[in-house]
């Protein structure tokens, strides 16, 4: 599909056009529409992205490649859209009501594979985190809590990466760790928290193993 195609199917559908440099496309909602222009991507297969957009260095082939010669794609900047897949949820996927999550991913200075593509920012319905770690999560009853800096922060609470546990350091001075969760894998109140203590610096082991 040429790009002709592309800008003619555009400004049928759309409010669209390509702008003088040539290098930007236009996509508006046509005057007297109520909706926004939308673009979606989908997949069929379960436990994968539902889509992606990246960006790209792009390359010659080959050294002696004319300029319009089809080039060699390096991605460099990754946005996915998938499924929440962390432990305790990875069961909706199966039953084909997974919660969604935002996934922005950059690639290592000095390589050009997929293995050097890091995750720096997720973000689900749960959770914030950043270079995998979580600095935001809703709780149970629906407010948020910062795990880490910033005003009206909680600093001294560690989190275990899949939410099961906290280890908090205490205004007394004392290391406790809770399970903060119950057997389903639901989020408790933190009023319950004390009912639920595994290990502190003074007593050690409270709840015997396995947690």
């Amino acid at each position: 599909m040429s790009l002709h195609t592309i800008l003619d199917m555009g400004r049928a559908w759309f409010r669209g056009d390509v702008s003088a440099a040539g290098n930007e496309v236009y996509l508006d909602a046509k005057p007297g529409t109520e909706d926004p222009v939308g673009y979606r991507g989908g997949n069929f297969t379960p436990g994968l992205y539902f889509r992606k957009d990246s960006g790209d260095l792009l390359a010659p082939k080959n050294p002696d490649d004319p300029p319009d010669a089809e080039p060699r794609r390096l991605e460099k900047v990754m946005v996915g859209y998938g499924p929440e897949d962390d432990s305790d949820v990875a069961h909706w996927i199966a039953e084909g009501k997974p919660g969604g999550s935002w996934n922005l991913s950059c690639q290592r200075p000095g390589t050009e594979d997929d293995g050097n593509m890091i995750r720096v920012i997720r973000a689900t319905s749960r959770y914030l985190e950043f270079f995998g770690r979580k600095i935001c999560r809703r709780n149970a009853d629906g407010s948020w809590e910062w795990l880490m800096g910033g005003a009206a922060s909680t600093p001294g609470r560690f989190y275990h990466e899949g939410g099961t546990f906290c280890t908090i350091y205490q205004r007394d001075g004392h290391v406790v760790q809770y399970k903060i969760v119950d057997a389903a894998g639901n989020p408790l109140p933190e009023t319950e928290w004390p009912n639920n203590v595994c290990w502190t610096n003074q007593q050690g082991v409270v709840r015997p193993l396995p947690w």
